[in-house]
C-alpha cells in the first residue's frame, strides 16, 4: 500500500471515531431530552386531566346542590298546602280518577298519553313509554281501604292538584311523581298515571315508614309502576291537632341526576360518572357507595325487594381514603 494511502487510512480513522462518538453521546442525549419532555408533556396533561374533572365533578356538585334545595323547596310547599287543605271542610264533590281510570285511555283524563321523559319497563327489561296525565292527578286507594270512609279526605286532597301542576311545571324534567298519602290509605300522585302493582301499600315504603317533620332523603329504590331506580324525598304532613296525617314526597329518576352527555361531549362517549356517597360501614375497606350511574344496574329489579348499592373501590385503599 502506499504511503499516502496509508496517511489517508490513518487521517480517515482519527476523523470518524471522533465524529461516530459525537453521534453516539448526541443521540444518547437527544434520546434523554425527548424522555424528559415526553414525562414533563405527560404529567402535564395529567394535571390539566385531573384539573378539568376535577371541576367537572365540582361543577355538577353544585348543580346537583342547588336542584337538592329546589326539590326540599318544593316539597316544604306541597307538605304545607296538604296540611292545609286537611284542615279545610272538604270541598263540594268533584270529578276524580282512581287507578283503575287510568288503565284505559277510554276512562282517563283527556290528556291521558305518552310524555317525554316518561318511561317505564317492561318484565324483560326494555324501557317503553309511559301514559300519564298532566290534567289530573291519579287517587290509589291501599289494600283495605274503603273508598266511601275516606271520600272527604280524597276530595280535600282533590284542591292539591293546581299545586302539583305548578310545582312540575316549575321543575320540569327533574321530577318524576309529586305525591302525598295518608295514614287513612289514600295516596294521591302527580302526574296521574296507571301502573300500581297488585298489593301495593303506600304505607308500607320506606319513605313513609322513615320520614320525619324534617325533609329526609331515602335510598334508592325501585318505583313500583315504572320499574324504574328513584331517589325520594318525603316529609311528614300533619293535621292542626299535631297529629300525622301521612306522607307527602317527591321522586327523582337517578339517572336525571347526572351530566353524563355534557362531560362525554368534552371527553368520550365511554367515560362513565357516577353519584357516590361515602360508606358509613368504618370496619369495611374505604370504598364509595353509588346512589346513580348511567347505566340502571337494577334491570328489571323488583319493586319490593330492597336496592343493595354497588361500591366503588379501589386497589389502592389509602388513595381511596384521600378521595
Amino acid at each position: 500500500m502506499k504511503l499516502r494511502s496509508k496517511f489517508f487510512l490513518i487521517l480517515m480513522v482519527f476523523s470518524l471515531v471522533p465524529l461516530a462518538s459525537v453521534a453516539v453521546i448526541s443521540r444518547r442525549t437527544m434520546s434523554r431530552v425527548e424522555a424528559a419532555m415526553s414525562a414533563e408533556v405527560h404529567q402535564n396533561l395529567i394535571r390539566i386531566a385531573n384539573g378539568a374533572l376535577t371541576a367537572a365533578a365540582q361543577s355538577s356538585a353544585a348543580i346537583l346542590g342547588r336542584s337538592k334545595l329546589a326539590v326540599e323547596f318544593a316539597l316544604t310547599t306541597l307538605a304545607s298546602e296538604a296540611e292545609a287543605v286537611l284542615a279545610d271542610e272538604p270541598p263540594a264533590r268533584v270529578k276524580v280518577y282512581f287507578a283503575p281510570d287510568f288503565e284505559e285511555p277510554e276512562s282517563a283524563p283527556p290528556d291521558f298519553g305518552p310524555r317525554p321523559g316518561y318511561l317505564k319497563r317492561t318484565e324483560d327489561g326494555r324501557l317503553v313509554p309511559d301514559w300519564v296525565s298532566f290534567y289530573q292527578p291519579v287517587v290509589f286507594l291501599a289494600p283495605g281501604t274503603s273508598a266511601f270512609e275516606v271520600a272527604e279526605d280524597i276530595d280535600r286532597l282533590s284542591l292539591l292538584t293546581d299545586v302539583f301542576a305548578d310545582i312540575s311545571w316549575k321543575m320540569t324534567p327533574s321530577l318524576r311523581w309529586l305525591y302525598v298519602s295518608l295514614a287513612n290509605g289514600v295516596h294521591v300522585s302527580f302526574p296521574g298515571h296507571a301502573g300500581y302493582p297488585s298489593g301495593y301499600d303506600p304505607r308500607q315504603r320506606s319513605w313513609y315508614l322513615d320520614a320525619t317533620d324534617e325533609i329526609r332523603w331515602n335510598p334508592p329504590l325501585v318505583d313500583a309502576t315504572s320499574g324504574q331506580l328513584i331517589l325520594t324525598a318525603s316529609k311528614q304532613v300533619r293535621h292542626a291537632d299535631g297529629s300525622l296525617a301521612g306522607v307527602a314526597a317527591i321522586d327523582l329518576l337517578l339517572t336525571d341526576l347526572q351530566r353524563v352527555e355534557a362531560l362525554s361531549s368534552r371527553w368520550t362517549a365511554a367515560m362513565r360518572s357516577f353519584v357516590v356517597t361515602p360508606s358509613a360501614a368504618e370496619t369495611e375497606a374505604p370504598g364509595l357507595l353509588i346512589v346513580a350511574q348511567k347505566d340502571d344496574p337494577t334491570g328489571a329489579a323488583s319493586w319490593e325487594r330492597a336496592i343493595e348499592p354497588q361500591k366503588l373501590i379501589s386497589d389502592a385503599p389509602d388513595r381511596m381514603a384521600q378521595l
